[in-house]
């Protein structure tokens, strides 16, 4: 578990959630640990109630929008509600700017206050995503994630291409399903990226012509992991006229993920072509590496204690 600052998060953004900085610059270095992002409408009477510590509280424009001209007390006790509140940080949405009690309270409290055009789902959503990868170390990608022969191999491709149907093949072949369309990632060594479901798709596949398929009730507990150590990325590439592969990895490279990069393999898919054998092949084939590169280390060691050793003769 790390932190960022308020200022990383504005400065990180990722150019999507067009953040803009309006009031409360001097509480930009305060740091964000434990998140909670709240979306509020202030009608709810349960606000205060839902707000937590280290709580980022979005507005939509549409909610705060005619405070400016409301009654005192009405202000005043909004105000009062965030104030007496641990808030972070105060995002106002769909907005170009924030009314004057807003930007009052953000500078008296040190709170910076940020607007954006982007809707509140939007934002929400952008920042979970920012705020997982950042402290928690965590992010959600796209594909399907197998253990083949004993290795985690994501296998990426555009959408349609065939990613959930070639793990099915594979299922059917005795490897086992741990996640399909979203795969949760987590860095839990210097260059080590364990992959897993989500609670809501564990154990599914979304096929096409079948729908949502139950891998657990059709092939057993066995075609099912939990969670595996993600060693390879089969990238599955649409096969266009013109195109040249020499070799299966020939236009491989690397895939970061969190800040480890993964060997990246690129693999065209022809109609009628059974990628499933190709997967295999590319696992088999990054096993075999493995175990040739540990061979050559122990046998180097080897040759080093012979030296050593005749050395002191």
């Amino acid at each position: 578990m790390s932190h960022i600052t308020i200022n990383d998060l504005i400065e990180y953004d990722d150019r999507r959630l067009g953040l803009t900085l309006l009031a409360g610059k001097s509480g930009i270095k305060g740091t964000i640990e434990h998140p909670k992002i709240l979306i509020c409408n202030t009608h709810e009477s349960e606000f205060r109630e839902k707000i937590k510590d280290e709580t980022i509280l979005i507005f939509p424009q549409a909610s705060i929008s005619g405070k400016e001209k409301s009654p005192l007390r009405e202000r005043e006790d909004l105000l009062n509600r965030i104030k007496t509140s641990k808030i972070l940080l105060i995002i106002l949405s769909e907005a170009k700017g924030a009314p004057d009690f807003l930007l009052q309270l953000s500078e008296e409290s040190d709170i910076p206050l940020l607007c954006t055009e982007n809707s509140s789902a939007l934002i929400e959503s952008g920042l979970m995503g920012i705020l997982r990868r950042e402290i928690e170390g965590k992010v959600d990608i796209h594909g399907v994630l197998m253990d083949i022969f004993g290795i985690g191999v994501i296998i990426k491709g555009e959408s349609g291409i065939g990613k959930s149907e070639c793990g099915l093949e594979l299922i059917t072949r005795g490897h086992k399903l741990i996640a399909d369309d979203i795969i949760e990632v987590e860095k839990t060594g210097e260059n080590i990226l364990c992959g897993r479901s989500s609670e809501l798709t564990r154990n599914y596949m979304e096929i096409r012509g079948l729908g949502i398929v139950d891998i657990k009730s059709l092939f057993g507990i066995a075609a099912v992991g939990g969670a595996i150590d993600i060693a390879i990325v089969v990238d599955l590439i649409r096969w266009e006229n013109g195109m040249e592969f020499n070799r299966i990895d020939s236009e491989g490279g690397s895939f970061e993920i969190l800040g480890v990069s993964l060997p990246r393999i690129r693999v065209p898919v022809r109609s009628g072509g059974n990628m499933a054998t190709v997967v295999e092949i590319v696992a088999r084939n990054f096993i075999l590496k493995m175990k040739s590169s540990i061979a050559s280390r122990e046998t180097e060691e080897r040759i080093l204690a012979k030296t050593k050793k005749e050395g002191t003769r």
